[in-house]
């Protein structure tokens, strides 16, 4: 396995994106620069799950980040998941003063994400979908999926813990960034984290593809690491220059 390699500009994007890999194997190890436009064609893709930080759609410029972002993606066979960014985190500050159950605050955080799906599909006319087809034994209709947004909710709650593998706990140590990995390990898809600030890690910690000190220092959550054993190849991507928050 190769991982890690590219953590220099990219430059066939445009300026504002920076992407690099996470971790590469099988055909791929070639592939030292990893491009926008190699996911869709130096690649033998299955497809790709896009998981959409948060942070990002909190940005001031969001929709003019967000919109080029998107037209840098393949149009076809991509998932997209959004997290909750500010939300989500309002929930889990909250969490830690309260009394109830972490899992029932869990379950608000994955009500959020489905509302922000929802939104971001009316908002960029893109298709919205529920449905997984890995999970449903529907694997045929996946390779006619279209650039589409995905609700998580209905995944989660009714058929993530029936898809093999190692279901996901309930609870912080999983955010949308371990929820998108565990859909692109059960459909065999690759994994494209879209994220506000790139990897904080040495050329060498990204060679040996320390995904694990990512988990440490919070750029990934706790649980991801242990979600990648069945996803091929994993990028990352990043603005150039720092997001400005308000």
């Amino acid at each position: 396995m190769m991982a890690g390699k590219s953590i220099v500009d990219d430059p066939l994007s445009t300026p504002r994106w920076k992407i690099g890999w996470l971790k590469q194997t099988g055909t791929v190890a070639s592939i030292t620069s990893p491009t926008f436009q190699s996911i869709e064609r130096d690649l033998d893709r299955m497809g790709t799950v896009v998981k959409v930080g948060g942070s990002i759609l909190d940005a001031p410029n969001s929709k003019e980040m967000f919109s080029e972002l998107l037209a840098l993606l393949p149009e076809h066979r991509v998932a997209l998941v959004f997290g909750g960014g500010l939300q989500v985190e309002s929930l889990r500050q909250a969490d830690r003063m309260s009394v109830r159950p972490s899992q029932e605050t869990h379950v608000e955080a994955i009500e959020v994400m489905g509302n922000v799906a929802v939104q971001m599909a009316s908002m960029y006319g893109l298709d919205l979908t529920k449905q997984w087809p890995p999970c449903n034994n529907q694997s045929q209709s996946i390779r006619n999926m279209n650039k589409t947004i995905l609700d998580v909710r209905d995944f989660l709650s009714m058929h993530e813990a029936n898809c093999g593998g190692q279901p996901l706990p309930v609870g912080w140590s999983v955010t949308s960034d371990s929820i998108a990995a565990r859909l692109a390990a059960v459909a065999g898809w690759d994994l494209l984290l879209v994220k506000s600030i790139q990897p904080p890690w040495t050329l060498q910690e990204a060679y040996d593809a320390r995904i694990d000190l990512l988990a440490d220092r919070g750029w990934v959550d706790e649980f991801f690491p242990h979600t990648l054993s069945k996803v091929k190849n994993i990028w990352w991507t990043a603005p150039n220059q720092p997001v400005e928050f308000s």
